[in-house]
C-alpha cells in the first residue's frame, strides 16, 4: 500500500517515473541512477521544505535508508534489447505513450541468432571464469541496412546479487574503454592523411613526451610497416602512428564513423592510440559496419515499424539511411590490413579468422589490468563486437582479447555464416601493388638488398623510392670511413 511506504521509497518511485526504462532499479537499463533520481527528489523537498513540511533530518534518514528491490522473474526474451528499444521509444513518444499506449512494435531483433548469441556468451564466459571474468555482451549487426539482429547486455538479466554480473546493466550501451579494438581508428586517420600500410611505424621503445607507453608483452621488434604493426598489435607503432597522423585527425574520424563520445578534445592525448577513449559496443560495432560496408555509414536501426492499437503506423523504415563518410579506397587499404587480403599470415589469432573456410576481418583489444577484453569481427555481411569483463571493474589475470572474445565471437559468426555468409571485398580502381622494404617503408629498387614485403597504396599517395646505400662504419669512433677499401682489408669497419 502507498501508505506504508517510507520517504525514501516514495522520493525513488517519484523519481524513476519520467522514464522507468532507464531509471528502474529492477529492469532500466541504467539502474545506478535510480539513487541519483531518488537524492534528486529529496533534495527538490528539502529545498521546498516550506511546502513539504520535511526537515533536514527526514531527508538524510532517507537517503541512508538501504532499500530492498524484489524481482520477479518475467518471460521477455532478449531482455537488455527490450529495453533498449522501450527507451528509444520513450524519448521519441512518452513514456505514458509507451506505458499504456498499446503500441505495437516490430525490431530487427533475429530471435534465432539472438539465442545463439546468448549461448555463445554464457558458455564463452563459463569457461573464463578461471580467469576471474563473469560477464560478457555481444551486438551483432547488419551493416547493409543497419539493423541490429542481436544484442546480449550481459551474461544474465536477472543476476543482479553478483556486481560483477549486475545483469540489469545494459554493457552494450555503456561507456567502456576498448583497448587495441580501437587501434584500427588510428591507423584510418593516418591513411586519411596519405599514408597507407607500406607507412614505417616503429617497434621501438621511446617516449612521447612525459607519456612512456609499453607493448602488451614488454618486448620491441624494431622496425616495421603500420600493416604488421595493426594486426600484430603493437603498442609503440600506434602511438607514433597517431602522433604523425594528428589526434584532431583521429577524433574526426571517429566522428565520421558515428561514434558519439569522443567529440571533447581537450580531454584526450596519444593514449587514444591505445583505446583509452570510452564508447558504447553498439557504437563500437557500427563503426567496423562502415569498414565492412567499404566506407558507407548506414544509421543503426533496431526499429522497423511503431503502429498505435488502432492500427495507425506512426513510423515505418522504408531504405536504409546512409551516407559515404569515407572514400573506397582508404577502407579497402586498412581492410588490406585487417582482413589479410595480401596473404601475409601473421594476424593474432590462429585459426580464428577462418570462418567456413574463408578468411573474416577482426580486431582484438585488452585494457589495463585486464579490465575489459573485446574483439570486433566483420566481413561484408556482418559486424559483430564481443565484450567480456566484470561490472565491477575487478581485474582478470591471463584474460586477453585474443583468448575470450576471440573464441565467442568466431563461434557466433560461424554458427550464422549460412544466413549470413562471408563475403568478399572488390579492390577498387586507384589501388596499386608495390613491393617495400619493411624497414624504411619505401618502395623496394632493383639492386637494393632488404627485407621486403608485398604491399598497396592508394594512387596520389605512392610511398617515396628506397635509394639506400651502404656506407662503411669506424668500429673505434663509429664515424663513416674516408678509407673504407683499406679498412675493409684489417676488419676496421662496420658494414
Amino acid at each position: 500500500s502507498a501508505s506504508e511506504l517510507t520517504l525514501g521509497e516514495s522520493a525513488l518511485l517519484a523519481g524513476i517515473i519520467s522514464s522507468p526504462s532507464t531509471y528502474s532499479p529492477v529492469y532500466g537499463t541504467n539502474p545506478e541512477l535510480a539513487k541519483d533520481r531518488q537524492e534528486f527528489v529529496l533534495n527538490q523537498m528539502l529545498k521546498n521544505s516550506k511546502v513539504t513540511g520535511v526537515t533536514e533530518e527526514e531527508i538524510q534518514a532517507a537517503k541512508d535508508q538501504e532499500l530492498e528491490y524484489r524481482k520477479q522473474r518475467t518471460d521477455i526474451k532478449a531482455p537488455h534489447f527490450v529495453f533498449y528499444v522501450r527507451n528509444l521509444l520513450e524519448d521519441e513518444y512518452g513514456a505514458d505513450v509507451v506505458r499504456s499506449g498499446g503500441l505495437e512494435v516490430t525490431t530487427s531483433l533475429d530471435y534465432t541468432l539472438q539465442e545463439i548469441a546468448e549461448e555463445e556468451v554464457k558458455k564463452g564466459v563459463e569457461s573464463a571464469n578461471r580467469y576471474n571474468l563473469y560477464n560478457g555482451s555481444l551486438v551483432a549487426i547488419d551493416p547493409n541496412n543497419g539493423e541490429v539482429i542481436a544484442m546480449v547486455g550481459s551474461v544474465d538479466y536477472w543476476n543482479t546479487e553478483d556486481p560483477r554480473v549486475d545483469g540489469n546493466v545494459n554493457i552494450a550501451t555503456s561507456l567502456r574503454q576498448t583497448g587495441s579494438s580501437a587501434k584500427p581508428y588510428t591507423y584510418l586517420a593516418a591513411i586519411t592523411q596519405g599514408y597507407g600500410p607500406w607507412t614505417e611505424a616503429p617497434d621501438l621503445k621511446m617516449s612521447f613526451g612525459n607519456y612512456e607507453p609499453v607493448n602488451w608483452d614488454f618486448k620491441y621488434y624494431g622496425l616495421m610497416t603500420a600493416r604488421r604493426a595493426l594486426v600484430q598489435s603493437r603498442n609503440l607503432p600506434a602511438v607514433y602512428t597517431l602522433q604523425i597522423a594528428g589526434i584532431d585527425s583521429l577524433i574526426n574520424v571517429v566522428e565520421k564513423l558515428g561514434i558519439t563520445t569522443m567529440s571533447d578534445k581537450a580531454n584526450y592525448g596519444l593514449s587514444l592510440a591505445l583505446g583509452s577513449g570510452e564508447m558504447t559496443l553498439l557504437e563500437h560495432t557500427a563503426a567496423f559496419g562502415v569498414f565492412a560496408n567499404e566506407g558507407v555509414k548506414v544509421d543503426t536501426t533496431p526499429i522497423l515499424k511503431v503502429e498505435t492499437s488502432d492500427g495507425e503506423v506512426l513510423y515505418e523504415k522504408e531504405e536504409p539511411v546512409s551516407q559515404r563518410v569515407f572514400d573506397e579506397k582508404q577502407i579497402y587499404a586498412l581492410n588490406y590490413m585487417l582482413c589479410d587480403l595480401g596473404g601475409h599470415g601473421d594476424r593474432i589469432g590462429g585459426n580464428a579468422y577462418n570462418v567456413q573456410g574463408k578468411k573474416v576481418c577482426y580486431k582484438t583489444g585488452t585494457t589495463n589490468g585486464p579490465k575489459d577484453v573485446l574483439t570486433m569481427m566483420y566481413h561484408p555481411n556482418l559486424s559483430v563486437g564481443v565484450w567480456g569483463g566484470n561490472n565491477n571493474n575487478e581485474d582478470m589475470p591471463g584474460a586477453w582479447g585474443s583468448i575470450v572474445p576471440l573464441k565467442i565471437v568466431h563461434a557466433f559468426t560461424q554458427r550464422v555464416a549460412d544466413q549470413y555468409p562471408v563475403g568478399t571485398f572488390t579492390r577498387p580502381s586507384g589501388i596499386l601493388s608495390t613491393k617495400i622494404c619493411t624497414d624504411t617503408g619505401k618502395v623496394a629498387q632493383e639492386g637494393v638488398d632488404c627485407p621486403s614485403e608485398a604491399s598497396i597504396y592508394i594512387q596520389g599517395s605512392a610511398p617515396a623510392k628506397d635509394e639506400r646505400e651502404i656506407v662503411y662504419i669506424c668500429k673505434a669512433n663509429n664515424l663513416i670511413a674516408e678509407n673504407a677499401e683499406a679498412a675493409k682489408k684489417y676488419d676496421l669497419v662496420d658494414e
